[in-house]
């Protein structure tokens, strides 16, 4: 789950769908970790356990805003452990320093074969799959790329990277920030909806059954942008994402 908004907003609506997703009945599959990661000057924060969202205490706290966050980038996910023992180091999102901001990434998919790839200077803390694409794709930003560069040269070098591992190895569906734009790169299921204020308009949760009037959500000339793997509302127009995106 991604959301980036053009202003600070709050996860609670959208990280409820995501948590009930992350080991909720019939979505026992994705009840490995889960983790939320949100920005505040070029920093980010990040909290994440290997256990599932919807048992878990600190989650259900970030739900119903007793963890108060505020952010206009955040990035959330729940993980079903392929590679990797369901462990806190393997569980995304990961975050890297590089130019004096922090980067989280966060990944779905499957990448036979990845650990065969070599990483020069990024090396990754756990034994994942992710996080070796993580760690690669940050060797090539911090080869290929610079501080000054604008955002269309960071977007083409993320996307010969994605291009060639996802070529290469396999299904790579992911959310990358460092703050002030999130990439999203689309390799078979991933979807986003542009969400504004509209007096008497709601929106349902799929899954959640969570109906809220977006005016709850959504102050007079606030538009955020949210992102999944699957569509998280009935009533909002879901695009697939295929290839790399930005938004900003």
């Amino acid at each position: 789950m991604g959301i980036i908004c053009n202003y600070p907003t709050s996860p609670k609506f959208s990280f409820t769908e995501l948590r009930k997703r992350g080991g909720g009945r019939r979505f026992l599959n994705h009840s490995d970790g889960w983790g939320l990661a949100w920005f505040q000057n070029g920093r980010a924060s990040v909290v994440k356990e290997p256990v599932p969202a919807y048992r878990s205490p600190l989650a259900a706290q970030i739900q119903c805003g007793e963890y108060p966050i505020q952010s206009r980038v955040i990035i959330g996910h729940i993980r079903t452990a392929t590679k990797g023992a369901p462990i806190k180091e393997n569980t995304h999102p990961f975050k890297e320093e590089m130019w004096g901001c922090d980067w989280v990434f966060a990944h779905n998919g499957i990448l036979d074969g990845i650990f065969n790839e070599p990483l020069r200077n990024f090396m990754p803390n756990g034994k994942t799959d992710s996080e070796w694409a993580f760690c690669y794709i940050m060797d090539r930003l911090f080869y290929d790329c610079s501080p000054d560069d604008p955002v269309s040269r960071i977007r083409e070098v993320i996307k010969e990277a994605a291009e060639y591992l996802s070529s290469k190895y396999g299904t790579l569906n992911f959310l990358m920030s460092e703050g002030e734009h999130l990439f999203a790169f689309g390799d078979g299921s991933l979807y986003y909806t542009k969400r504004e204020y509209r007096e008497n308009h709601s929106i349902t949760l799929i899954d959640a059954d969570w109906n809220i009037q977006v005016p709850f959500l959504k102050q007079v000339g606030e538009v955020a942008t949210i992102i999944a793997t699957k569509p998280l509302t009935r009533e909002e127009t879901w695009l697939r994402i295929k290839g790399l995106k930005v938004f900003s």
